[in-house]
């Protein structure tokens, strides 16, 4: 079961920044640095034990004091309370510490994104509220490389966090483990606005600043004045394969709002022309490549050799002769490759095929230009890579 239906249960999308500015502030700090969530080891295997650090300065000398940890229902939650009465107003660090241990197997059991949140209730007539926001990547491979397709991503309304603007859109660069990351979106009044962040893809996940740039001329308009460039809070970016993932944005705050920070999670998905059909998804000339960088991995077992000239994809009928969610796109030396569907129609998983119809290979991962797997007999890594 994917970890995305898991979170779906509980994690709930936050709309009262607004109400929470206007509340009150509890103190001056920057909400991406003010309180920070570490996991060790960076990507835990499901299952293993895993401690969370939680680290920060809190404005007076009545800091948080540890109250208890949970996993439950596809995400992590560290609680904390504040006591005291003859608080300074000094900011004053604290540390928290605390291990989720092997019981928790059965909630931890799939690989996948956990969100990770640090709850503090700060007086005992209100409700605790969310004060640092993290995601981490457990992965029983955490040597596998989750790595996104460049190009236009849109917002995925049947994804799992849907429920974001209709038009809004993402430009994804990566270059090795660098990303930038150009949003297209529009304000509250419907004008158009556009952010950039830039940064790394740490262990799966990529983390960065976003910043609005406004104030510029248009682009025939000779001697720009210079760009003004507002910071707007930090962003966060998973991918569940190569074309599909999940955006959390966390809002800057001059003032850390008494009710907690807002989280606003947005499910993505890589765009893809309209006039693609996904019987022409694969459609044309791939290579096999091997684990080693630069290797080219020929199949013994079947006949043929590194190359695949894939034929336009076709349904395999049921027996009422109507389309299933399975296509065969056949090579010129009769491989194929067989690929599952979603219900969404897009393609989810791929198997390579000999001509007696082995499988040789299996595909996870599928993307437009590149589709990562394994060998079915080693284990090995193996890439399918789209020469034209």
């Amino acid at each position: 079961m994917r970890l995305r239906v898991l979170v779906n249960r509980v994690f709930r999308y936050r709309r009262g920044m607004i109400t929470a500015l206007a509340a009150g502030w509890l103190w001056v700090a920057n909400v991406a640095t003010a309180i920070q969530i570490r996991v060790y080891p960076p990507v835990p295997q499901p299952g293993s034990v895993v401690r969370l650090e939680v680290t920060g300065q809190w404005p007076n000398t009545c800091v948080p004091k540890l109250s208890h940890a949970s996993l439950a229902d596809g995400r992590f939650k560290v609680h904390a309370t504040v006591n005291g009465i003859d608080c300074q107003d000094e900011p004053t660090s604290f540390r928290l510490d605390t291990v989720l241990g092997y019981w928790n197997y059965t909630l931890m059991a799939a690989s996948g994104f956990y969100p990770v949140e640090f709850y503090v209730q700060t007086r005992p007539d209100l409700p605790p509220h969310l004060y640092a926001f993290n995601v981490i990547r457990a992965d029983r491979t955490p040597t596998v490389r989750l790595l996104p397709e460049n190009g236009f991503w849109w917002v995925d309304e049947a994804g799992l966090y849907g429920q974001a603007g209709h038009g809004s859109g993402l430009t994804i660069d990566r270059q090795g483990n660098q990303m930038i990351v150009t949003i297209q979106s529009y304000t509250a009044d419907g004008q158009p606005v556009w952010y950039f962040a830039e940064g790394q893809l740490v262990n799966g996940v990529f983390q960065a600043d976003y910043h609005q740039i406004v104030g510029g001329a248009p682009l025939y308009t000779a001697g720009n004045r210079p760009r003004e460039v507002h910071k707007m809070g930090r962003l966060i970016l998973t991918f569940d394969n190569q074309q599909h993932g999940t955006l959390w944005l966390l809002p800057e705050f001059t003032h850390l709002p008494e009710q907690g920070i807002a989280v606003f999670p947005v499910s993505i998905r890589r765009y893809l022309s309209s006039a693609t059909a996904t019987e022409d998804f694969l459609q044309g000339q791939w290579v096999l490549v091997g684990a080693a960088p630069g290797t080219k991995s020929v199949i013994q077992a079947g006949g043929g050799g590194d190359s695949l000239f894939l034929h336009k994809g076709r349904y395999l009928n049921t027996e009422e002769n109507k389309k299933s969610r399975v296509l065969d796109f056949t090579a010129s030396d009769q491989r194929a490759l067989r690929c599952y569907l979603d219900t969404d129609s897009h393609i989810h998983q791929c198997f390579l095929l000999s001509p007696e119809g082995r499988k040789l290979a299996v595909f996870d991962d599928v993307g437009v230009m590149r589709l990562r797997g394994r060998w079915q007999t080693s284990g090995d890594a193996v890439s399918l890579v789209r020469e034209e």
